[in-house]
């Protein structure tokens, strides 16, 4: 019996609007700038540009600057956990504890995770972990997500206080296959999902060359994890079909959200880059 869920749906299509309409030229161009990609914008191209104006160009990165400080400041070489007992009776574990959570991060790669989680936040106003339980290797997982994947309930003020998130989630045929392998989706979900290239709304503006020819060597399948925190709830919904995947209870939230800069109405956060664009394009006209 194949599940409708329009309501989603519509929610799904307003955050996609919002994004296009607020941050994603900002996004695409945050990062461009942090690449040092100033002058593929410039009418004929990086051709014209010599090396020594690359240079000059490199030299007044203000962007690399600032997300280059803002990792050296505020994350250490090898982030450790320091486990403080809240009563007596505690005191004997919190060795095996700290023990235990140095492992977590030790076989998450948490240094690096979380400079790609830190330069979202620097660049793209906030950064997104997400935590899921690796039933192969009996462990935690800990990823970062693109913020530019993510929506969620822009009336809560804090973190905390979020009651939906949506993940848009691009999948290879070999993923909805292990899914449906796994009795995750329904056996014939491949004959009524609807494959295609790789979602130009999820490229960036202005991206390398080429990426999008790579990506799409393979068949994608956009499918939103939508995860209700008020209900207890989460599905896997392809707003395609129109079609819930997957039902299932909600235990825990799997996303931690955090920003360097609140923005005083939402959870958007606010980017010290997004402030200095106007003038790192000030900077490369003149």
């Amino acid at each position: 019996m194949t599940v409708r869920n329009s309501a989603l749906r519509a929610r799904i299509e307003n955050h996609r609007k919002f994004f296009d309409q607020n941050e994603k030229a900002d996004f695409s161009l945050a990062r461009r700038y942090f690449r040092g990609d100033f002058w593929s914008s410039r009418e004929g191209g990086a051709g014209e540009i010599d090396r020594v104006a690359r240079s000059i160009l490199c030299s007044k990165n203000l962007i690399y600057s600032v997300c280059d400080s803002a990792l050296a400041g505020l994350l250490g070489p090898n982030p450790r956990v320091g486990v403080v007992p809240r009563n007596p009776e505690a005191e004997h574990l919190s060795g095996a504890v700290s023990a235990f959570m140095d492992w977590v991060f030790m076989t998450n790669r948490m240094r690096r995770r979380s400079a790609v989680g830190l330069m979202d936040a620097v660049l793209c106003k906030r950064g997104v972990f997400k935590s899921t339980w690796q039933e192969d290797e009996d462990r935690p997982r800990v990823g970062t997500v693109d913020p530019a994947l993510l929506y969620f309930d822009l009336v809560a003020r804090d973190p905390e206080d979020i009651r939906y998130f949506i993940e848009a989630t691009p999948l290879t045929r070999a993923d909805v296959e292990w899914r449906i392998a796994q009795g995750l989706y329904p056996s014939d979900a491949l004959s009524r999902l609807k494959s295609d290239r790789y979602p130009k709304w999820l490229v960036d503006q202005g991206g390398r060359r080429g990426a999008d020819n790579v990506k799409n060597l393979d068949s994608w399948f956009t499918v939103y994890e939508y995860y209700d925190r008020e209900k207890g709830i989460v599905q896997h919904y392809s707003a395609d079909e129109d079609e819930v995947l997957l039902e299932d209870k909600l235990d825990y939230n799997p996303y931690t959200l955090f920003y360097l800069n609140h923005s005083g109405v939402d959870c958007l956060g606010v980017s010290e880059v997004q402030l200095i664009l106007p003038q790192q394009q000030t900077i490369n006209d003149l």
